[in-house]
């Protein structure tokens, strides 16, 4: 790191001072190991693998996800897909929240599981998926607030201002278009910044996104 410079070097982060910066590395894992003896500043519980009867009880929550999430978002999607009466306007932009959820559920949530239960905290899956279910969630989380901030203002014109032209299906159809794109763009930093790095608290790697910023 340059002495007039202000930016914090990425390794610098990871490795120089680490523990100051846990939990922006791997946030979850004052949730996966309570607290207890330091040792060289790191929490001597960190080095320690979660129990079993932790590591089921939340392997079998991540199922249950996968299972209500996907099941029931692929369920309301075939239903607006196949029958016409379905397709309404307020149909088609709840679909909007579906689909995103439905990919969160069959895509992040399976690697979540075996990061976090199977493979206790290791990633093994290399760079490239770690950059694109990264990309997909926060893909995902841009869908379901625009697609609610919609929603949301299609209900006030509605009921509040409901001498307004309202949306039309078709309007509904180009609005739910510009929502994904929009949320596709805006993930893009997700993607840029997303990284496997080893974990300096164990032989294990970690993917995640770290933000190289200003100090």
């Amino acid at each position: 790191m340059n002495g007039n410079s202000t930016d914090i070097d990425l390794q610098d982060y990871l490795y120089g001072n680490p523990y100051d910066h846990l939990y922006a590395y791997d946030d979850i894992l004052d949730y996966l190991y309570p607290s207890g003896q330091h040792e060289n500043g790191l929490d001597a519980a960190s080095n320690q693998p979660a129990s079993l009867s932790f590591r089921v009880a939340l392997g079998a929550v991540y199922i249950l996800i996968i299972v209500v999430c996907g099941v029931g978002n692929l369920v309301f999607l075939v239903i607006v897909g196949r029958y016409k009466k379905a397709r309404t306007k307020t149909n088609l932009l709840i679909a909007n929240l579906a689909l995103s959820d439905f990919v969160v559920a069959i895509l992040c949530i399976p690697f979540s599981l075996d990061y976090y239960v199977i493979n206790d905290r290791d990633w093994r899956y290399g760079e490239e998926v770690c950059t694109l279910v990264n990309y997909v969630k926060m893909v995902s989380l841009h869908v379901s607030t625009n697609a609610l901030v919609v929603i949301g203002i299609d209900r006030y014109i509605t009921i509040v201002r409901h001498r307004w032209r309202r949306l039309g299906r078709t309007s509904a159809i180009l609005v739910s278009l510009g929502v994904w794109i929009a949320s596709f763009l805006i993930a893009i930093p997700s993607a840029m910044f997303s990284m496997v790095q080893p974990a300096f608290h164990r032989n294990n790697a970690f993917c995640g996104v770290v933000w190289n910023f200003p100090s």
